[in-house]
């Protein structure tokens, strides 16, 4: 992915957590001259994280001197399963559109589950995640 990243001139990062900000940080450290454009559904960074609001400011502040552009409460049309690695104009659901050369996905988590379903479809709840019991 590196040598990708490389010939890219503009960069979109799907996923405001921790993983996102932390690639897009780096990838805008390392290339000042690329457009790094960071797209999350929440209407804030790291939404799932209990930290203050300070912290958030400082974090948006340290992106914006990064000259990395942060789109949230906004989601791609729809769900992203992998990096995309050719040039692409994606419209967001509020209509904005953003010509990325790759997309790197750094949101959510996709479960693999399709093997406990063939044993039975009980052990697998309603998102695909597998069923346990407390101890595991």
């Amino acid at each position: 992915m590196g040598e990708k990243i490389k010939a890219a001139k503009t960069v979109l990062i799907v996923g405001g957590g921790a993983v996102g900000i932390e690639m897009a940080g780096e990838i805008a450290s390392e290339f000042p001259d690329k457009k790094v454009t960071l797209v999350d559904g929440n209407d804030k960074l790291l939404a799932r994280q209990n930290l203050t609001e300070k912290f958030r400011d400082a974090l948006m502040k340290a992106m914006k001197k990064k000259n990395i552009e942060v789109i949230l409460g906004d989601r791609l049309p729809e769900r992203m399963s992998a990096h995309g690695f050719e040039p692409k104009t994606i419209e967001l659901a509020s209509g904005k559109k953003i010509q990325a050369d790759i997309q790197i996905l750094c949101a959510g988590i996709a479960p693999c589950s399709e093997l406990i379903k063939t044993l039975d479809e009980k052990l697998v709840d309603e998102r695909n995640f597998i069923r346990v019991k407390e101890n595991m």
